[in-house]
């Protein structure tokens, strides 16, 4: 606990104060798969609702040479492009049909520690992912990224959920 911090039930009425908790930047981390689209979308949201700018990051791992499955080639995408980027120009088409700032980049390495440098880098308030990508070893559990992310952050990081599946 930080100085003047206290539990809850060692607090008093005078603890209470007026709260802000002001977010001007967020970074959305997106792979291009279901849930970091859910992501996007809520981001996007968010964004427009707060008037906050958005940073979206697509990290490449170890797939910089990744060819296209069999059932993918000679198939279209969206903005032309490879599909693990798609993500950053879906997010950019929502952000631009919503009235949202949002810039792109690509980083390199690391997952998780890309996305928490990039946080650092541009003093983001706030970090957006899904809850898993489109490694099969990240749909395991709440996903080994978001996972890595919340636990290593310095700021907040808000994992939306996938729908449940019915």
């Amino acid at each position: 606990m930080g100085a003047g911090e206290k539990n809850a039930e060692w607090m008093t009425l005078d603890d209470i104060t007026p709260v802000s908790q002001p977010i001007k930047k967020i970074l959305l981390a997106t792979d291009g798969s279901v849930s970091s689209v859910r992501a996007t979308k809520f981001c996007v949201g968010l964004a427009k609702k707060i008037n906050a700018q958005v940073l979206a990051a697509y990290v490449t791992g170890q797939e910089d040479n990744m060819e296209l499955p069999g059932e993918l080639k000679g198939r279209k995408f969206f903005g032309g492009v490879h599909p693990s980027e798609a993500g950053l120009a879906v997010a950019k088409a929502f952000g631009q049909k919503n009235g949202v700032e949002i810039n792109t980049t690509i980083l390199r390495g690391s997952v998780p520690r890309n996305l928490i440098k990039a946080a650092e880098a541009d003093n983001v308030d706030l970090i957006i992912l899904g809850d898993s990508g489109r490694s099969g070893f990240s749909k395991i559990s709440l996903g080994t990224v978001a996972e890595t992310v919340m636990r290593l952050s310095s700021c907040p990081v808000l994992i939306v959920r996938a729908e449940n599946e019915k």
